[in-house]
């Protein structure tokens, strides 16, 4: 029995060992210089958990001077974000960060909470890194500041929201020219 088990042994340690290969496709860690980019902002909605209709945050912020953008750096591990803010007089809003490489992508993590909120988004944003398409994305559930929420969407100024409100948030950056 002991020999019966001794290729299975042997083929798993082969396996195991391929993938410390430098050539090896098994290795799919990232660094800086993967994520590095000016992305835009192509998707980016919020759809309350209940009977309220979701809306898309990105038509929002997309009218104005600029094109709403996330700028990842590669000498440092910084990133900007930047959007247009709806409301009179319009402008363009700045939320700065730091990011950190994991598993399967990018942490945003904001200076500024307040500054995060206005936009809707979690103070650490976890984005998924699909490197072929260039894109950085996060779809789930976070709790955002009501008054940001009203502020980005005025109808639902009339609901009875708890704050905060509890919904289905969905952001995808696209690479620009997938650098």
């Amino acid at each position: 029995m002991r020999w019966r088990s001794l290729p299975l042994a042997l083929l798993g340690a082969a396996v195991a060992l391929g993938g410390c290969d430098d050539e090896s496709p098994l290795d799919v860690g990232l660094g800086p210089d993967d994520v590095a980019g000016v992305y835009d902002i192509t998707e980016m909605s919020f759809d309350p958990d209940g009977s309220v209709p979701g809306v898309d945050i990105l038509e929002r912020i997309d009218e104005g001077d600029i094109t709403p953008r996330l700028t990842i750096y590669r000498t440092n591990d910084e990133f900007q974000l930047a959007y247009n803010t709806p409301g009179d007089p319009p402008g363009i809003g700045i939320i700065e960060g730091r990011y950190e490489i994991i598993a399967d992508g990018v942490r945003l993590r904001f200076f500024s909470e307040q500054q995060a909120r206005k936009l809707i988004l979690p103070a650490n944003l976890d984005l998924a890194f699909f490197g072929l398409d260039g894109v950085l994305s996060f779809e789930g559930s976070v709790n955002v500041d009501l008054k940001a929420l009203v502020d980005l969407v005025p109808e639902y100024g009339e609901e009875q929201f708890p704050d905060p409100v509890r919904g289905r948030l969905v952001i995808k950056f696209t690479r620009r020219n997938n650098q």
